[in-house]
């Protein structure tokens, strides 16, 4: 059973990873805020050039694992199990 947290993404430390849905397959990391735009920078794990700037109020899922297959790059996050 996949457990996620729901949580706004202002609650969110910087350098957080998060995805926009359940179902994502896009993962972002947490970045600076805009003063401008009033809006966080959250740039996609597999791909720093696609960046998106998010509301502070914008609900995300979080509480992921980082998951390596031995010596080898950086496979996916899995979202972390609850054993209850």
């Amino acid at each position: 059973m996949q457990h996620l947290t729901l949580t706004a993404l202002k609650r969110l430390p910087k350098g957080e990873y998060f995805t926009r849905k359940d179902t994502s397959k896009k993962t972002y990391i947490k970045g600076d805020y805009c003063r401008t735009t009033k809006k966080w920078s959250c740039i996609n794990l597999n791909d720093h050039c696609d960046e998106l700037f998010i509301k502070s109020g914008q609900l995300v899922f979080t509480d992921y694992e980082i998951v390596r297959k031995p010596n080898k790059k950086l496979v996916r996050f899995i979202p972390m199990l609850s054993i209850a």
